[in-house]
């Protein structure tokens, strides 16, 4: 970790960079110098001096991904989000019920929101039987302003569930929010072989797929794939995180986990 604390136009500590005007209120995004190449993983905190702003402020400054030499910042006044995004039957709910236990994280499902809708408001165009990607589309102006009640908890959450997609949560990194996130999906498997395995991992009783005859949940499952690769791809252009779970259930979930809360 380097620290360092300037005015307004200075990161010090052996790194330079450029900050931007609405640095102080948390937006935007620093361009890194050409010589911190593989600096992967690198991470820097500094606070503007009181005589550039009000009152002294902290941000942390994070390098998700050296491409396009960019780095994301945000206040660290706010709590963290964390957001778990991906296709269904990728194990999200797992994952998130072992952050409730091991890091004492909440966690919200974001099919508590469109669920209530569809089953509540359907007028408001979000329904049961939506495409996973249109869904999500039609969501995102209701998924924003609830996700703004977390950012203001001033407390650490974990966001979970398929209703959110990759460029929707940039929109939120490039707008200084706390966020961490990755998305996870399966996209090496046929529709036969996840039909098998949704079948073979049922999660008791009240596992929503037990009410579906195989027919559907195979025209489901066919979904689910290309919407892995949906969201393979666009995890790749919006520089976040993508674990495929595809051969290996377990070890990208630990994977994904270990980014996540460290």
């Amino acid at each position: 970790m380097i620290s360092g604390a300037n005015c307004p136009n200075t990161a010090t500590d052996g790194f330079s960079c450029d900050v931007p005007d609405d640095m102080q209120a948390g937006l935007g995004s620093l361009a890194l110098p050409s010589s911190s190449n593989g600096l992967e993983g690198f991470s820097m905190d500094y606070a503007w001096s009181p005589e550039c702003a009000t009152h002294p402020k902290l941000y942390s400054v994070r390098i998700e991904s050296l491409s396009g030499n960019r780095i994301d910042y945000f206040d660290t006044t706010q709590g963290m989000i964390y957001i778990l995004g991906g296709a269904a039957r990728s194990g999200k709910t797992l994952l998130s019920r072992r952050a409730v236990v091991e890091r004492g994280v909440p966690y919200f499902p974001l099919d508590a929101v469109w669920g209530g809708l569809a089953g509540g408001a359907p007028q408001l165009g979000i329904t049961w039987d939506q495409a996973f990607i249109e869904r999500a589309e039609r969501m995102w102006p209701i998924t924003k302003p609830v996700l703004s009640f977390f950012f203001h908890e001033d407390a650490d959450f974990l966001i979970e569930g398929d209703t959110i997609l990759p460029k929707h949560v940039r929109e939120l990194m490039d707008e200084g929010n706390a966020v961490r996130c990755c998305f996870l999906g399966y996209t090496e498997l046929t529709t036969e072989e996840k039909l098998a395995l949704v079948r073979t991992h049922q999660q008791g009783n009240r596992d929503w797929t037990n009410t579906i005859s195989d027919e559907e949940m195979a025209r489901y499952v066919e979904e689910m794939i290309v919407f892995s690769t949906y969201l393979k791809s666009e995890c790749e252009r919006c520089v976040i995180p993508y674990f495929d779970i595809s051969h290996d259930f377990d070890t990208p979930r630990e994977e994904a986990f270990r980014y996540l809360f460290g």
